[in-house]
């Protein structure tokens, strides 16, 4: 994958027992990754061993697919093109920060939903729906909509990373149309992972929504 951003790649081509690492997901908008770079470094100032997250990586994950059969990545695409295609496109505000568990003991950094936020849940249903079918497991905590800046690796700087927490919380980046759902191939390396868009998917387009 070159720098800037995920390519669509051909889907792969299947060979006996070769697997994808897979996700479905929404990218973020392309004028909200700057702001969000933004939140990062304030956080950043912090010192904390966080490792953060690219700007050419910023999106929302509808569902974790895990290993997929090659073989199985074209019905996967379709399967979701399905699923979205009568969902009307809608907007989507990325607003408050804060992280997993807790901003007091964070390990996972991140920007959540508000205007939107139902939006989002009602489409990761249907492609948890849609995706059951082919033999992956249903979702079984309630989607919370997030947008993941950074992982914590260490208690290094962590109460002074709470502490900007806190002070981020209200904190809002703006507000994106989603019109597509991506399913993303994901290959880990030693510098973090490299995405590649194995589908798109789009949403019914609607006027003025």
């Amino acid at each position: 994958m070159l720098p800037g951003g995920p390519s669509l790649e051909p889907t792969p081509k299947a060979n006996a027992g070769e697997h994808v690492r897979a996700f479905v997901a929404v990218d973020a908008a392309e004028e909200l990754r700057a702001p969000i770079e933004a939140l990062q470094d304030r956080l950043r100032s912090a010192g904390a061993d966080v490792k953060w997250v690219g700007s050419h990586q910023f999106h929302i994950t509808l569902k974790f697919l895990g290993d997929v059969a090659v073989g199985d990545v074209a019905a996967v695409v379709d399967a979701v093109k399905g699923a979205v295609a009568s969902v009307p496109s809608f907007q989507m505000c990325l607003h408050g920060v804060g992280a997993f568990p807790s901003a007091r003991q964070p390990r996972a950094v991140w920007i959540g939903a508000t205007d939107g936020a139902d939006a989002m849940a009602e489409l990761a249903k249907a492609v948890d729906d849609a995706l059951s079918p082919l033999g992956f497991e249903r979702e079984r905590r309630p989607f919370r909509s997030h947008l993941t800046l950074g992982r914590v690796r260490s208690d290094r700087g962590i109460v002074s990373l709470a502490r900007r927490l806190n002070e981020e919380q209200h904190t809002a980046i703006g507000t994106m149309r989603v019109q597509q759902v991506v399913v993303m191939r994901s290959v880990l390396t030693p510098k973090g992972p490299i995405y590649t868009r194995l589908g798109l998917a789009p949403l019914k387009e609607t006027r003025n929504r």
